[in-house]
């Protein structure tokens, strides 16, 4: 089944696993706020990567209908786009730019793929105004390629250190 756009829907397990990420996404971000709810989600994407090298070494990852290895930056706008088809047209939660964006980070990073979580502030003159967006080697994922010129970036690096410390 194709959605508006003509975009393949994704089957009913995946839909109903998007859409409980986003719900856990949310909760979360409400009873542990956001800097600890990354600083988590980072650790825990460490050991998963760790475990990934370990386990099966450096080799591609291999979702491909052929049986080939995907390149993972398709692989990165793949998953980018399921989560927001399902979060804009599925969810009643209307998730908004942080929790779709934790939650394809977080799908992301699972998969193997170092996908960016990128928060950042509009420059212009006006009211203050904040957007999250994921990168994937440096393309945004689920906004627009001129995302980072609206929108001044933060260094998450300085969270995401203290995960290494805590």
């Amino acid at each position: 089944m194709a959605d508006d756009a003509g975009r393949e829907a994704p089957d009913l397990w995946t839909a109903l696993g998007i859409l409980a990420c986003l719900a856990r996404m949310s909760l979360a971000l409400r009873v542990v706020g956001f800097k600890r709810l990354y600083v988590a989600l980072h650790r825990r994407a460490k050991k998963i990567a760790s475990r990934r090298e370990a386990g099966a070494g450096t080799a591609a990852l291999d979702h491909g209908d052929a049986g080939l290895p995907s390149e993972p930056l398709d692989e990165a706008r793949r998953g980018a786009a399921v989560v927001m088809l399902v979060n804009r047209n599925y969810s009643p939660l209307e998730a908004g730019c942080l929790v779709e964006s934790l939650t394809i980070w977080w799908a992301l990073r699972q998969r193997g793929l170092a996908a960016e979580l990128r928060l950042g502030v509009r420059t212009f003159v006006g009211p203050l105004q904040a957007h999250a967006w994921v990168e994937y080697q440096g393309v945004p994922l689920n906004d627009s390629e001129s995302v980072g010129q609206v929108f001044e970036p933060f260094d998450l690096s300085e969270i995401s250190s203290d995960a290494e410390f805590q």
